[in-house]
């Protein structure tokens, strides 16, 4: 009851609404946990499974306004944040180390010369942060955005919003606009 007054759910009504998880929810949510530990060392999936461990034992409240899906998402995000802010005070530990001699791992030196440069990263967190900002007082928009990283059609997306076309083009013509502001990386 206590729960209700504060404005969320309690953990017995998260776990139920975790219940009703489609299979394509849980997919979504793999991807977004697996975008979100791009450059990390843990993985997707137990990222997930620590947002969805604190949710479920009452450590991380979801408001009653908020879908319970992009509340997970938020919850990973503030955990990655974690690790990074963790990462910044601790670079080695996070350091991986290969003798260029080892034959059995100078494939993964290839590899690492792939990676983005520092700038890149900087410039792409910067981005996200900026964009989170711009549509954090838009749900609809949130979620249309997440269907489209996720490759679904318009059509998928318009089922999964309950948006009609006309809507879901309004949709698209603010993030559009908002996106036109963004002048991330640009001399101004």
């Amino acid at each position: 009851m206590a729960d209700e007054q504060e404005g969320v759910f309690s953990t017995d009504e998260l776990k139920s609404a975790v219940d009703t998880f489609s299979a394509g929810d849980w997919i979504k949510l793999g991807k977004a946990a697996d975008a979100l530990c791009w450059g990390l060392a843990t993985e997707g999936k137990d990222l997930l499974q620590e947002a969805l461990t604190r949710a479920l034992a009452g450590k991380r409240r979801c408001p009653r306004s908020v879908p319970v899906m992009v509340f997970l998402i938020n919850a990973m995000r503030s955990h990655q944040d974690a690790i990074l802010r963790a990462r910044g005070r601790d670079v080695l530990a996070q350091a991986i180390t290969v003798d260029p001699d080892d034959e059995a791992h100078a494939s993964l030196l290839d590899q690492q010369q792939d990676k983005a440069t520092p700038d890149e990263i900087l410039l792409a967190n910067q981005t996200v942060a900026a964009i989170d900002e711009m549509f954090s007082d838009h749900e609809m928009a949130q979620m249309v955005m997440m269907g489209q990283a996720d490759g679904l059609t318009p059509h998928e997306i318009q089922t999964i919003t309950g948006l009609g076309p006309v809507q879901y083009a309004s949709v698209l013509r603010l993030i559009r606009r908002r996106l036109d502001k963004l002048n991330i990386g640009e001399n101004k």
